[in-house]
């Protein structure tokens, strides 16, 4: 579509702005950019916790207020009813949680956590990389899940390929192509009324998943093709993200039993990741090969996986980037439900007609055809 040429620019400016600004965590900026009114955390506003079961009973199944594995809608509640910084406590075996939803602070907070960032979070990942894979993962622990120095150290040797402007345009062109596969898929599976799947999230996941697979490992994945056997491994690929999406929350809020003994979620959680370390490997390692064979090794003609694997002995490097890839990836595309819903009101639908025809005549090129009839 173009809106993705679209998305693809901002993202550009963002990075060409960040990588350009000096990252200022002293004293005098953080003073002079915090207000002096400052409340206790202990006034951070959020659902109240109960004796012994604390906020834990929310995520219960009848009794409790959340879907666990709808964390979109969840952050969606907290904002609405207390407002811009929301805390969750009470979580059996684990800290507090602390939603901000204004990306001033959120930039404040990271510039004071200076360039060893400390961020605690998704324990049952820190257990797999730290406890149950240790054999594979060393003292290389990615950029997911991990913080201080390791993170600084591994993020240090490969975010130069990751984060410049041009790999952004480099790659413009072969997810303009995975769109166009994603739209032919959508004409296929609407039904008479035109109308999407109820499960078209799937979908989004599918077209995320492919678009990870095509910058992490360099392949097209073969998610979006039509008829997926069982057994073929882009739907094995499906599976495991699916998995993925809808249970980890669920290892993540509930008591963490698994921390102590293998519950059949863990095992399954664990037999996932394995899975995705596998896939991942078999397309580094195919990487690899064709790195021997390319005559030139110019940054401008090699991937971001060449490039990271030409500047990198140890080729693991690059297995565990992608495998944080595809975690973070699959997740970042977090369908709100809200959007396939029908506008009840015509004004409003006429409105959106408006919007987008506007967006449409504002964009100069297209990454996809954007024809009247996609905006209607």
């Amino acid at each position: 579509m173009a809106l993705v040429r679209s998305y693809l620019a901002r993202k550009l400016e963002k990075i060409r702005f960040i990588s350009n600004q000096p990252l200022n965590t002293s004293k005098e900026y953080l003073q002079d950019d915090v207000q002096t009114n400052i409340k206790p955390y202990e006034e951070v506003p959020g659902p109240k916790p109960l004796p012994i079961l604390g906020n834990t009973w929310r995520m219960f199944p009848i009794i409790g207020q959340f879907e666990i594995g709808d964390v979109a809608t969840i952050s969606q509640i907290f904002y609405d009813q207390y407002g811009e910084i929301t805390r969750l406590t009470g979580l059996i075996g684990r800290p507090d949680l602390l939603f901000v939803y204004d990306v001033n602070e959120i930039e404040r907070l990271y510039r004071q956590e200076g360039p060893t960032p400390f961020r605690p979070s998704m324990p049952c990942l820190v257990k797999y990389k730290s406890e149950v894979r240790k054999d594979f993962f060393g003292d290389l622990g990615g950029v997911v899940g991990v913080h201080g120095e390791p993170w600084k150290n591994f993020r240090t040797r490969v975010q130069k390929p990751i984060l410049q402007p041009q790999t952004v345009r480099k790659y413009i062109s072969p997810i303009e192509v995975v769109t166009n596969d994603f739209i032919n898929r959508i004409n296929k599976i609407k039904n008479s009324e035109d109308e999407v799947p109820a499960d078209f999230d799937n979908e989004i996941h599918k077209w995320a998943l492919e678009c990870i697979g095509r910058v992490a490992l360099d392949v097209r994945l073969g998610c979006l093709e039509d008829n997926l056997t069982d057994n073929s491994e882009p739907q094995k690929i499906i599976n495991a993200a699916k998995f993925a999406l809808r249970n980890v929350a669920e290892l993540e809020l509930k008591a963490p039993y698994w921390r102590y003994i293998p519950t059949r979620l863990w095992s399954r959680y664990v037999k996932n990741m394995d899975y995705f370390i596998e896939v991942c490997m078999k397309y580094i390692d195919a990487a690899v090969e064709r790195l021997k064979n390319k005559k030139s090794v110019s940054d401008s003609e090699l991937s971001v996986v060449e490039r990271i694997l030409a500047n990198e002995k140890d080729p693991k490097i690059a297995y565990i980037l992608a495998l944080d890839l595809i975690l973070v990836g699959i997740d970042t595309v977090n369908f709100d439900g809200s959007l396939l819903d029908p506008l009840p009101n015509s004004d409003e639908a006429r409105r959106a007609g408006k919007n987008l025809q506007r967006t449409k005549d504002d964009l100069t090129g297209s990454v996809c055809s954007f024809d009247d009839e996609t905006s209607r």
